[in-house]
């Protein structure tokens, strides 16, 4: 089976699309909770009636509605994408560990999952020998994927 990839900005929208589906469940979610009133009187104050069952004017409700959108959106999810050079890859990796990934575990109940992504081309084709000792090294390393084509 081959390998499937997908370009950065093609990855970035499609992140965007999932960030803001969640926004706006998270949001429909967390309306009626904040308001302090159950789902049946929130919904007329989606769309502009004066009072809801739980008698607060809809400017106090849209204030409120404002509030708990602002706290929904903020992001919930990071996703970057950056190519480094082979030659000092080692020094690349340690800033990135040290600039961004540091940063999110410092934070607590923060998941952090990083994803290496290798592809070498060849055009005079890889020899046995190499493609044995890099599937050797891929297992010992668990590489969840690791295949020539």
């Amino acid at each position: 089976e081959g390998t499937w990839l997908i370009s950065p900005p093609a990855a970035a929208a499609h992140q965007a699309r999932l960030d803001e589906e969640e926004r706006r469940s998270q949001a429909a979610l967390s309306v009626p909770m904040a308001l302090g009133t159950d789902v049946r009187s929130a919904a007329p104050a989606a769309v502009g009636a004066s009072f809801t069952g739980s008698g607060r004017s809809s400017s106090q409700v849209n204030s409120a509605t404002t509030q708990a959108s602002a706290t929904a959106a903020l992001p919930r999810r990071f996703f970057g994408t950056v190519q480094v050079d082979a030659d000092v890859a080692t020094l690349d990796f340690s800033t990135i560990v040290n600039e961004v990934i540091q940063n999110f575990t410092a934070q607590t109940g923060v998941d952090v999952k990083i994803t290496v992504e290798i592809e070498a081309q060849y055009q005079e084709g890889f020899q046995t020998a190499l493609q044995r000792a890099i599937k050797e090294n891929c297992a010992v390393l668990k590489f969840s994927h690791a295949d020539f084509a």
